[in-house]
């Protein structure tokens, strides 16, 4: 920053910012001169700007190294030097300390009503003229610089409605997938789940014919077992045989 300028530039104001908190917020770094913002001829409305002039360049070479993310009233404001030629003719705004002095020297001695000469009266509305210009160009480029801002954050927000749908859209990808593969899953289980149906069953079938073949075997084994004590026992003597004829004469 160049030593020599003693103004600094504030932007960015809320619209309830006055020259008095302007003084709140710069009265750290010194002597304050003056400090004003600038505001509308014919609404009288803050513009959301303003200057403050020190006694020392230095203080205000302190204040716009220093007051990076300076906040006043509520807001952000923007430090910078001010440049001379976009300075709006303002009348020096007393400090509190001056303005008794100044009472008391308007008691003391009366003012004298002068009339303004022609030159000055061009001069001072040649000024008024370049200042509304000044203004309008600031308002302009204030103007530019959030319909910019408006953009990049229409242009952020609809990539982030792209990115959300994109993830929708994947999201919905995957869920069909899933409740396909679980659909193929539960088809596989009402299978496994016949199979062991039918192989129960089975089982039971074979528990019973293995029962069954058990049972065939004992009665086959009781069968031997008696053939084997028949043919073990003594053959016993037939009784000799008698005639019909034997037995009719023995009756008689």
């Amino acid at each position: 920053m160049d030593q020599s300028t003693d103004t600094v530039y504030v932007g960015g104001l809320n619209w309830v910012t006055d020259a008095d908190g302007l003084n709140q917020a710069f009265k750290k770094f010194g002597k304050i001169k003056q400090s004003y913002v600038i505001t509308d001829p014919s609404t009288e409305r803050s513009k959301g700007y303003g200057f403050v002039t020190f006694e020392d360049p230095q203080d205000a070479a302190d204040a716009v190294e220093e007051n990076r993310n300076l906040a006043i009233d509520g807001r952000i404001v923007r430090v910078n030097p001010a440049r001379p030629q976009l300075m709006r003719p303002h009348p020096v705004s007393p400090l509190p300390s001056q303005t008794h002095r100044t009472i008391q020297s308007t008691r003391k001695s009366p003012s004298s009503s002068t009339s303004p000469s022609p030159s000055r009266s061009r001069s001072r509305s040649r000024s008024r003229s370049a200042s509304l210009d000044i203004d309008r160009c600031f308002e302009d480029f204030a103007a530019k610089r959030r319909l910019r801002e408006a953009h990049c954050r229409w242009t952020a927000v609809v990539r982030l409605c792209h990115l959300a749908q994109a993830r929708v859209v994947a999201t919905t990808v995957v869920q069909t997938d899933l409740e396909d593969r679980l659909a193929a899953a539960r088809e596989d289980l009402f299978k496994v789940d016949t199979l062991v149906r039918r192989l129960l069953k089975a089982e039971s079938k074979f528990v019973k014919a293995n029962e069954e073949v058990r049972r065939s075997e004992s009665k086959l084994h009781r069968v031997l077992e008696e053939v084997r004590e028949e043919q073990c026992r003594p053959a016993l003597p037939q009784p000799p045989q008698v005639s019909r004829i034997d037995k009719d004469l023995k009756g008689t």
